[in-house]
């Protein structure tokens, strides 16, 4: 499938495929520009994440919201923001209700699973290992899915705005990538 524009109203498709594959398509850089000034967002295909590495990562999550609140709560979102925030525990603004969602959120680590905290969003994660130590494995795959595919992207922005295809990756040795579990309780 080729880059593909749904029209004017509708948020577009783009196929990344050859992005993803590491290619340089003039025609995926167009329709990612395009889509950035309207309507300014879109959506993705073939974008490279295998399905069970999805998979696995909503299980984990699943697993873990259906854990016990005295469990989750050894866990507590640090300074960081790493680990579980309980539901009502955020609030987009003083004068709203706080959110009904449960998250769980960690962020870029080392190969040894250290984060720097050399910035207020960035810090050790927080993991159940105790008791899920499957899902730090299966989330960590999908953040390095996801972070490839925002690499492949920030390319193909790059390329569609005639600059040299790594520019905005010369400064991403340290992100600030985070990624977040969330469970919405049925209402």
């Amino acid at each position: 499938m080729d880059a593909v524009d749904s029209g004017v109203g509708q948020v577009p498709v783009i196929d990344i495929g050859p992005l993803v594959k590491g290619e340089l398509c003039l025609e995926t850089a167009k329709a990612l520009r395009r889509a950035s000034q309207n309507p300014g967002l879109f959506y993705v295909c073939n974008h490279g994440i295998a399905n069970s590495v999805i998979d696995a990562a909503r299980f984990s999550a699943l697993e873990f919201f259906s854990l016990p609140e005295t469990i989750k709560s050894e866990i507590s979102v640090s300074v960081h923001h790493r680990g579980w925030l309980a539901a009502g525990g955020a609030r987009m603004a003083d004068d709203v209700p706080a959110d009904l969602k449960e998250s769980f959120i960690w962020g870029h680590s080392d190969e040894f699973g250290a984060g720097a905290s050399d910035h207020s969003l960035r810090g050790p994660n927080q993991w159940p290992d105790q008791h899920l130590p499957e899902i730090r494995p299966r989330a960590n795959a999908w953040f390095e899915s996801a972070s490839q595919l925002a690499r492949s992207l920030m390319r193909g922005l790059a390329l569609s705005l005639h600059l040299a295809p790594d520019i905005f990756l010369l400064s991403s040795d340290r992100p600030l990538s985070r990624a977040s579990f969330v469970y919405y309780p049925p209402q």
